[in-house]
């Protein structure tokens, strides 16, 4: 390597290790695994559409599913939205967006559902309330987006699609989701949704269709 290389190397591990799990996110992964943890939403969404669902999932990639999440969660809906159905994506690229956005959410709530669990019982009310507040908002989000385009015939069909795929899941995706069941994880899953309504009645705030309620 020489001198001049020999200094290199010490620069890259010195910098590594000042770093810490940085570095790793710099040198350890490719373009679309960085962008997950860029902060920037159109990046995020970008590389959603771009990797592998199976690529995305692995063990070593959760912190850029959370960090992507976390970009994505202070990211106007409307502006995600508008990014999932621009005509620049291929129907196979919002395929794998549609795809790798469901997985983030799932893996969300299995965190919200740990949280719960996991925190004191004195702490779990706090917990829940602040996880309904969220779920209200996002709900609201999307009322006001489905009301803003519901004049829109290709916004309407594409809603209709998305309703049809998701009843008529194929044989790849049944298989994925029986393989990624814990029977264990559905049981707390069902406690947690329990809780939920209950706590939710409790506020005067109806968890069903329509969202309606009161504060």
């Amino acid at each position: 390597m020489g001198m001049h290389g020999g200094k290199l190397a010490v620069v890259l591990v010195t910098g590594a290790a000042a770093l810490g799990g940085g570095a790793y996110l710099l040198f350890g992964h490719s373009a679309d695994e960085r962008a997950l943890a860029s902060g920037d939403a159109n990046r995020v969404m970008s590389a959603l559409a771009n990797m592998d669902n199976e690529a995305l999932t692995t063990e070593q990639n959760e912190r850029l599913r959370s960090e992507a999440l976390s970009t994505l969660r202070s990211t106007p809906l409307e502006q995600v939205f508008d990014q999932l159905r621009t005509a620049k994506l291929s129907d196979e690229e919002r395929d794998r967006l549609e795809a790798n956005l469901r997985e983030l959410m799932m893996e969300d709530m299995q965190r919200k559902v740990n949280d719960y669990f996991e925190a004191p019982e004195a702490e779990q009310e706090a917990v829940m309330d602040a996880h309904i507040d969220e779920m209200q908002k996002f709900m609201a989000d999307m009322r006001a987006y489905h009301e803003k385009h519901k004049d829109d015939p290709d916004y309407q069909a594409e809603r209709d699609q998305r309703r049809q795929r998701m009843g008529t899941p194929s044989l790849q995706e049944r298989k994925q989701r029986m393989e990624g069941t814990n029977p264990d994880q559905m049981v707390r899953m069902f406690r947690y949704w329990t809780k939920m309504r209950e706590r939710a009645q409790q506020r005067g705030i109806e968890m069903g269709p329509g969202q309606r309620g009161s504060r």
